[in-house]
């Protein structure tokens, strides 16, 4: 599975995919569209180029963004210290619901791998929800360590646990 560099093009369709996603699949995000995420999170990673997708039947079946790691990171249990740049950290990985259960997100997040590793990166890192079940068996599945967490407050989440995963690359 290919990903795609998003553009101002695709803007709008990422909006509603996220909104869809937000709909759709609170009860394992939490996420409340407006909230989080909202338009100016998801216009910044495309404008800033960190924005990837797939597509499937010509409509977008997964989005991801790739960052380098920001000091939102820093002072985790990570296994290495590590630059800020040369790490990358994923966010607000979604699957479109037309598109759940074939493997998708799977695919994605082995598609961003490889995307790090072609981009000499040395580590990706994650936070998912402690509720989050499923994305957690996702990580663990694909090689992720979980290696810390932190309680944190978001508006969406209300104070809630975080775990922070990493893959070497």
């Amino acid at each position: 599975m290919k990903l795609i560099k998003a553009t101002e093009k695709e803007i709008d369709e990422l909006l509603l995919f996220y909104h869809e996603v937000a709909e759709k699949y609170n009860p394992y995000s939490r996420w409340v569209y407006g909230v989080y995420p909202t338009d100016e999170i998801i216009k910044d990673y495309v404008l800033n180029g960190s924005m990837y997708f797939t597509r499937q039947n010509n409509l977008i079946s997964s989005a991801v963004a790739i960052t380098d790691q920001n000091k939102s990171y820093h002072g985790k249990k990570w296994s290495v210290s590590l630059p800020d740049d040369q790490v990358s950290v994923l966010h607000i990985l979604a699957v479109s619901p037309s598109f759940q259960r074939q493997g998708i997100a799977k695919e994605t997040v082995k598609s961003a791998i490889s995307l790090c590793r072609f981009n000499n990166k040395k580590s990706v890192r994650l936070d998912a929800l402690s509720l989050n079940l499923p994305a957690q068996h996702l990580y663990e599945q694909l090689g992720f360590r979980k290696v810390d967490f932190a309680f944190w407050y978001a508006e969406n989440t209300d104070w809630a646990t975080f775990y922070f995963y990493e893959f070497f690359l």
